[in-house]
């Protein structure tokens, strides 16, 4: 009898590592730079007028709304900080653009954290809000007061976290003289909670499967 609990406690930890690895390979990061993750070519170095929006998507995971791709842009010196060449932009001396970028999660995506960079694209300092929501629920929210201009390099690091996440809102303070960028955009995914009784009955299956051979 002793012997035959050893065994069971045994193959209780096999089959709860084995869940826990599952959960593991289900769990990632998906880092957008906008130059590898979607692989696109260099933009345009500076906000052109009526420079049609561009929608950017990564298959299955994310897509981008409300800018447009700028590369290593001009009289820009945040650059530094940023995954070079590619930025995702928006300004208002193009109409076709908005003031706020949006940022929409797949269904099939689960996320629970966000964080990339902010970068002010004026002249003078301004400020932002990066807000996270489910559904139409606000989850997560940051306030960047005064960023410094650009010539200042000026940028704010945004991190969002919640149970899940499945849009992020940048919003300037101005809707009227709006000039800003992002970067380096970083997404932590967890598998769907759905997923879980999965793994569970998985690992009694397999406990079962050996306490019926330890019986025969």
């Amino acid at each position: 009898m002793i012997r035959r609990f050893s065994v069971m406690r045994q193959m209780v930890l096999v089959a709860a590592g084995w869940a826990l690895m599952c959960l593991s390979a289900d769990a990632g990061l998906l880092l957008v730079d906008f130059e590898n993750t979607p692989s696109l070519p260099t933009g345009p170095h500076g906000i052109m007028p009526y420079f049609p929006m561009q929608t950017i998507t990564v298959p299955g995971k994310v897509t981008f709304t409300g800018g447009y791709v700028l590369g290593t842009p001009t009289n820009f010196p945040a650059m530094s900080y940023a995954s070079s060449p590619n930025l995702y932009a928006t300004a208002n001396n193009d109409s076709a653009l908005s003031p706020n970028l949006a940022v929409t999660t797949d269904p099939s995506f689960t996320v629970s954290h966000v964080e990339g960079i902010l970068f002010n694209g004026l002249i003078t300092s301004a400020s932002y809000t990066v807000e996270a929501y489910l559904g139409t629920t606000l989850v997560d929210s940051e306030v960047f007061a005064d960023v410094p201009p650009n010539s200042s390099s000026g940028y704010a690091r945004f991190s969002l976290s919640s149970d899940r996440i499945d849009r992020v809102l940048f919003i300037p303070a101005s809707t009227s003289n709006f000039d800003y960028l992002i970067d380096s955009m970083t997404f932590t995914s967890v598998p769907e909670p759905s997923t879980l009784p999965l793994l569970g009955t998985g690992a009694l299956g397999l406990l079962g499967y050996a306490w019926r051979r330890r019986a025969a």
